[in-house]
């Protein structure tokens, strides 16, 4: 979710220029992102003739000048988005990383029982120091508004069951 949000903000930035819009693209940096196009302007009628004249007397035609030549080398102010693994370790195809395994089980869950166990998981992988303060942010992130639906849905369940006995009696006694 971050990481969309991240991305949303730069992208309705771009905007705004350099400064504000296109910088956030380039790690912070606030020279111009965009030096150049890759379009290449019409040639002048004197450009054509000696491109011409030298490919007549057998001579390769000149490059273009490479339009990233003068570009400053960007400035890195950490990670970005895609960067690294979410749970800080190496990234593996094989197998999910721990902190992605860690979201998917919460979002699975179905009760508050289930919330706990992970809970308690958690709790046993931070004490390891296998989830960063980050990626804990990241867990927090995703448990606290699960674990309040499902609380929530528990009350309204408890509710409706308390509504349901109350009218048993009255509806027996008909």
């Amino acid at each position: 979710m971050k990481s969309a949000i991240s991305v949303a903000t730069k992208r309705a930035s771009i905007p705004l220029g350099d400064q504000f819009g296109l910088s956030l693209y380039n790690k912070g940096q606030t020279s111009a992102l965009v030096g150049g196009t890759h379009v290449w302007p019409d040639p002048t009628p004197e450009e054509i003739a000696a491109r011409e004249a030298a490919q007549a007397g057998g001579q390769s035609p000149e490059e273009p000048e490479d339009i990233q030549a003068n570009v400053p080398q960007q400035v890195s102010l950490g990670y970005d988005e895609g960067d690294r693994p979410l749970d800080g370790g190496e990234a593996s195809a094989a197998e999910p990383s721990l902190l992605s395994r860690i979201i998917v089980a919460i979002s699975g869950a179905t009760s508050l029982d289930q919330m706990t166990a992970i809970g308690n998981q958690i709790d046993a992988e931070i004490a390891a120091g296998r989830i960063s303060k980050t990626d804990e942010q990241a867990i927090g992130a995703v448990f606290m508004p699960k674990r309040e639906i499902l609380l929530a849905a528990r009350d309204i369940a408890h509710r409706a069951k308390q509504a349901a006995q109350a009218n048993e009696p009255l509806e027996a006694g008909v």
